[in-house]
């Protein structure tokens, strides 16, 4: 277990989506997987994804720098920096931009292997201060070790 949360969640303000890591799974050298659920307006949507080490370090990151832009206030007329993520095989990809200090816009779209064909996305405003927790409990959950975690810190 490592000391780790089994399940990540992260909700809309309004309630009405969602996106939970569960599962995690570390298998091999650099075997990694996770089952992601989108939810929208009550239906979910699942997806099993593998992550190689590159990728779950980007995904730290990726909250990481969110929580950072959010906590900074980065969201002006000026800078609004979109943040991006997608998993090894595109089978997640995520953009996001801090709204302001309080909040984060996160659009999630989740594609079906092999075609591809077959998608769902939603976008989720969230607490600025979510993300920041999602952040801080990605650390033990992608099973990184310490010394990658502290890079994306």
């Amino acid at each position: 277990m490592h000391g780790s949360k089994e399940k990540i969640s992260l909700w809309s303000v309004n309630g009405r989506g969602g996106l939970e890591l569960s599962n995690p799974r570390l298998s091999g050298r650099n075997v990694f997987r996770l089952d992601a659920t989108l939810t929208v307006d009550g239906e979910t949507y699942s997806i099993e994804v593998e992550l190689s080490t590159p990728f779950r370090e980007q995904l730290l990151a990726f909250f990481h720098n969110l929580a950072v832009n959010s906590r900074q206030g980065v969201a002006s007329h000026v800078s609004q920096r979109v943040t991006t993520w997608r998993s090894d095989f595109s089978e997640i990809s995520m953009n996001a931009v801090s709204q302001d200090d309080q909040s984060v816009r996160i659009a999630i779209l989740f594609q079906w292997p092999p075609t591809y064909a077959e998608d769902v996305g939603h976008t989720l405003l969230v607490k600025a201060n979510d993300v920041a927790r999602v952040s801080n409990e990605l650390r033990s959950f992608l099973r990184l070790p310490l010394e990658l975690q502290s890079d994306a810190s």
